[in-house]
């Protein structure tokens, strides 16, 4: 006989608004956005061209623009449990992006063997890293 489960969810929030938790959980969620954008914007060392750079353009030698780090952080939104960080790089998501294609458009394999780190590597290493110091503020500790 197959057995079936159902969320039993609260019709409000368990945490008021304006409380010391929810104060320590904001904080915890821009400190964690603060370290993922951080680690987002580092560049991975630069591999030569396997062929030639191109001649015009942004990248005309084999330049490193620097558009895709500075892009990131700058489109944060909090909510009350949530971060979201975007990237408005157009090709953000194939330098950048998931590994896992369900997820949205994945970083392509040429990039991750150039050592460019993917969202779905950061955010999880990030989240153990800081889950200590959200659960210091879930009990309302510094």
């Amino acid at each position: 006989m197959p057995i079936s489960l159902k969320a039993i969810l609260p019709k409000k929030s368990l945490v008021p608004p304006g409380s010391d938790i929810q104060r320590g959980i904001d904080r915890w969620l821009r400190d964690f956005a603060n370290a993922t954008v951080a680690e987002m914007q580092d560049y991975p060392p630069a591999q030569p061209w396997k062929s030639r750079p191109p001649r015009r353009g942004p990248r005309a030698g084999g330049r490193r623009t620097g558009n895709l780090g500075r892009m990131w952080g700058t489109s944060i939104t909090y909510t009350r449990s949530s971060v979201t960080i975007v990237n408005r790089t157009r090709y953000a998501a194939y330098v950048q992006g998931p590994r896992d294609r369900r997820k949205g458009t994945p970083q392509t394999k040429v990039m991750r063997r150039r050592g460019w780190q993917s969202v779905q590597d950061v955010a999880p290493k990030l989240a153990r890293r800081f889950r200590p110091v959200l659960l210091r503020r879930l009990r309302g500790l510094p």
